[in-house]
């Protein structure tokens, strides 16, 4: 069974994807709260990204003349916002799809997913643990008002 034939059989699975949304919602709010710009890189590409673990998908790109050339889909957004960080673009984020072939899927796990990169310029590597606490805070506290935590 399809899933949208399971969704319309069933509304329960609908939460999952309001919930997908509010944190979705949630993580743009915190981000730009602190005037981090939101980007949008491209998802396909002419280079993959050298990560010696991960497979990359491959395409063929055609022009309506015939010329043919290969891309990639991307595995992380990362490669495109470094080049906007060294433009000067300053503290920003992206939330975007991005594969990985060569990997068993599950209900848990696919070749498409959702992810979230950020970069925070001055900074250093406690400053941006920092930004994940945080951010992991406001979104459960977005999901959940009465939640309880001490920080």
């Amino acid at each position: 069974m399809q899933t949208w034939e399971k969704i319309k059989n069933n509304q329960n699975p609908l939460g999952r994807y309001f919930i997908r949304e509010k944190v979705i919602d949630s993580i743009r709010t915190f981000f730009k709260k602190q005037d981090f710009r939101e980007v949008q890189t491209p998802i396909l590409v002419p280079t993959p990204s050298c990560e010696p673990n991960l497979e990359v998908f491959k395409t063929e790109l055609r022009t309506f003349k015939g010329v043919k050339r290969d891309a990639y889909l991307i595995m992380s957004p990362e490669y495109s916002i470094k080049k906007l960080i060294s433009a000067g673009i300053g503290n920003c984020f992206e939330i975007t799809k991005c594969f990985r072939n060569d990997e068993n899927v599950s209900d848990l796990h696919n070749h498409e997913f959702t992810m979230l990169e950020w970069y925070r310029t001055h900074a250093n590597y406690i400053d941006v643990m920092n930004d994940f606490e945080k951010l992991f805070i406001y979104i459960v506290k977005s999901l959940t008002p009465k939640a309880d935590i001490k920080k």
